[in-house]
């Protein structure tokens, strides 16, 4: 992949769907663009178009308002927590446990289902896709792999309480018979989702009204964004909620 450093076109502030673009012919860079323009009128170039605001912040500094590439975040806790609400008697405290300690070395890894803004391993990120309304691969294979596990929990409990405590047996084999296991955790994942992004924003916009210094005025932009990019996503994962509960 080439990196290039280009002075002047740097200045040129972003847009979705603009229809200039960089080009190079003979020795020397030049910025093509299927729209008219008047003198004056500021020219945008498209960083992206299929980047996310977390990306979009992690690779550039800001947010896009609007953003068309509107996403919900989640963890490896948040996973094993959506699966412990979802089904509180295969997922208990200790096998919730277990289940991180082996499970989050595979999670480490560089820019899986993450920010792809590279350099450096990072927690995977499960990303939920609000203009599809559909689990991203990164979620689909940890909401599959975790099923998978659900299967083996529910088999192995249901074989050794048969006997001792038949009415707990019975009451997962029908959970497991009536409910879809992954619909399920996703449903408690949107709705603990949208919880804690309520409560990071009223934190947020309380500390907002506290910064009043000169030092904490030349944060205000990267704070702006901040709450733009957790406003976008409780927007993404409210539109889910309203639908599932």
């Amino acid at each position: 992949q080439l990196r290039l450093l280009l002075p002047g076109f740097d200045f040129l502030n972003h847009k979705f769907g603009t229809l200039c673009g960089l080009g190079f012919k003979k020795d020397a860079w030049i910025l093509k663009s299927r729209e008219s323009y008047k003198a004056g009128e500021q020219v945008f170039l498209s960083y992206g178009e299929e980047r996310d605001n977390l990306k979009m912040l992690l690779t550039y500094g800001f947010c896009a308002p609007n953003n068309p590439e509107g996403v919900a975040f989640f963890d490896l806790d948040d996973l094993l927590q959506g699966c412990a609400v979802a089904r509180p008697m295969l997922f208990v405290p200790h096998v919730i446990d277990q289940l991180r300690e082996m499970m989050m070395p595979t999670m480490m890894e560089n820019d899986e289902g993450g920010s792809g803004t590279g350099g450096g391993s990072r927690q995977a990120l499960f990303t939920y896709d609000g203009k599809t309304r559909q689990p991203r691969p990164s979620l689909t294979g940890g909401l599959k792999m975790l099923e998978q596990i659900s299967d083996q929990l529910t088999e192995s409990i249901v074989a050794a309480n048969s006997k001792t405590n038949p009415a707990a047996a019975a009451k997962i084999q029908e959970v497991a018979a009536t409910r879809t296991f992954q619909q399920d955790v996703l449903a408690c994942l949107l709705k603990t989702r949208e919880e804690e992004l309520t409560k990071g924003l009223s934190k947020l916009l309380d500390n907002n009204k506290e910064a009043t210094t000169s030092s904490s005025c030349c944060w205000a932009p990267f704070r702006s964004s901040i709450e733009l990019l957790l406003n976008e996503e409780l927007q993404v994962v409210r539109n889910e909620v309203l639908q599932s509960w």
